[in-house]
């Protein structure tokens, strides 16, 4: 079935909502060092060998090479999330028509990926969600055709989405189930195995360079690291068992939900259940088996976020409806009973949205309205200028995002605030080596002046400015009440 003109306006309509939602939205904490890191390499710097990065590779050079093409900028890097989120939007229904035939089914499907709280709220952010949820659902639309050349480009978007975030190889797992499922054991099996395989090391090849560069760094900063990010829980790469519950409570809108996406994504798995469970639902879905799997392992990260489990909304919003239609629903019924759902369940995401544009309330990182100012985009801005505007030859914060788009090179010890915790765990020698430096370390150095600079505003401990004054450093006010304070006698 040739890709239809509904496909083009789908994305569009994605595109034009999420761009309203990402230009407003709150700033995220981890923004900060994900567009820290692109500016590092659009100067030239590598990832893991020069400074730490928690993450695969590829979405810093993706977000580098689009500041270069669009401009540099907050508003330009969260046109880049709503372009992806748009891209998203057509590869849902285009999933559902060409699976289906139905234009209805492919609008709804639609409607449950681009009206969830989670997708407007996550989507919309420079993270790792869109680019990967673009390649994984390329991958799943690859994988379900049998011939040998779309395996090799599912296996080629499924180790590129594994080069954006690590646990999103686990998708192979379930296209490996499908055609294990589907071909029984034969050479046909043995092909298309080989062929998703061979897809897999090509789009894992960007990471060679870095394995090649420095792999002992590379393989610190995105795997080891994550069992000491977390100290007060201990050595663990998977975290504890009853952290794990309360997510599970809270994304279901059970317990302590951050808002109505509990209750979406409530009605998303209980119909996505009931329908794989009906008699004659398919026994061999593809989306299926994407959506269990990576809503399992979106447990695993120590801790476990609600956030995480934006990547399942739009396999579930595929699966639910496929599986409507699969089940013999006629496309009456199914638009005349699913508009009211359809429309309460949007109103419900755009209520939702509200927090991350307005209130700030529930969200992770800001909580409360009262510090939701600091978060936004104009205000971290204005910082930014500022800092500027001393002229000093480096700068830091305990939040890299204030350097995101400043003249000002930022320390590059200080490029990732997660890296600081797990100093405690790493000997002098270790911190030197994956550029991680310990809260003495940073004290030493600001007895001396160094940085000259220093923003003391999100993540700031209590009291800081205290100890800012008493080195020296004289305080430049912005705005919102956050304080750039410089050392009068360096770096000018």
């Amino acid at each position: 079935m040739r890709a239809s003109p509904g496909g083009a306006v789908a994305g569009a309509l994605v595109l034009a909502l999420y761009a309203g939602v990402a230009w407003h939205r709150f700033l995220d904490g981890d923004e900060g060092f994900y567009l820290v890191a692109a500016r590092l390499v659009g100067e030239g710097k590598h990832l893991y060998r020069d400074f730490f990065f928690l993450q695969m590779p590829a979405l810093p050079h993706v977000v580098a090479g689009w500041l270069a093409l669009v401009g540099s900028g907050w508003h330009e890097a969260r046109m880049l999330a709503a372009t992806l989120a748009g891209a998203i939007g057509v590869l849902v229904y285009v999933a559902v028509l060409r699976s289906t035939g139905r234009r209805s089914a492919a609008a709804s499907a639609l409607v449950l990926f681009a009206g969830s709280g989670f997708s407007l709220g996550w989507f919309t952010t420079v993270k790792t969600y869109g680019l990967g949820e673009v390649l994984l659902l390329g991958a799943v639309l690859a994988g379900r055709s049998k011939r040998p050349s779309t395996l090799v480009l599912c296996g080629l978007l499924l180790g590129l989405a594994t080069s954006v975030r690590l646990y999103l190889g686990v998708v192979g797992f379930a296209v490996a189930i499908h055609l294990a499922r589907d071909l029984g054991r034969s050479r046909a099996l043995v092909r298309a195995m080989l062929a998703v395989a061979a897809g897999v090391l090509l789009g894992l090849a960007p990471c060679a360079p870095f394995l090649l560069r420095d792999g002992d760094a590379f393989l610190f900063d995105t795997f080891r690291f994550h069992a000491l990010r977390y100290p007060e829980g201990g050595e663990s790469l998977f975290g504890e068992f009853g952290q794990k519950v309360e997510t599970l409570l809270s994304v279901l809108g059970l317990r302590a939900s951050e808002g109505p996406c509990g209750i979406q994504f409530l009605v998303l798995v209980l119909a996505g259940v009931a329908m794989s469970l009906a008699k004659g639902s398919p026994r061999n879905s593809l989306v299926r088996s994407v959506w269990i799997l990576l809503g399992l392992v979106s447990f695993l990260p120590n801790p476990t976020f609600n956030q995480y489990f934006c990547l399942v909304v739009p396999f579930l919003a595929i699966g639910v409806v496929e599986d409507a239609c699969a089940l013999g629903v006629p496309s009456t019924r199914l638009a005349r009973g699913a508009t009211a759902v359809l429309v309460l369940y949007a109103i419900a995401g755009l209520a939702d949205a509200d927090r991350f544009v307005r209130t700030g309330v529930r969200v992770p990182g800001i909580e409360e309205p009262a510090n939701a100012a600091h978060w936004s985009i104009p205000t971290v801005e204005e910082v930014a200028r500022t800092v500027d505007r001393q002229g000093r030859d480096e700068g830091t914060s305990w939040w890299p995002g204030y350097f995101a788009f400043t003249r000002t090179p930022i320390r590059i010890e200080m490029a990732n605030d997660f890296a600081i915790r797990a100093a405690p765990k790493l000997s002098a020698a270790q911190r030197a080596r994956y550029h991680i430096p310990s809260y003495e370390e940073i004290g030493r150095g600001l007895e001396r002046g160094s940085p000259p600079l220093f923003v003391e505003g999100n993540w700031s401990p209590p009291g800081f400015d205290r100890v800012l004054r008493a080195l020296g450093y004289r305080p430049e006010p912005t705005p919102d009440g956050t304080r750039v304070w410089v050392h009068p006698g360096r770096g000018g």
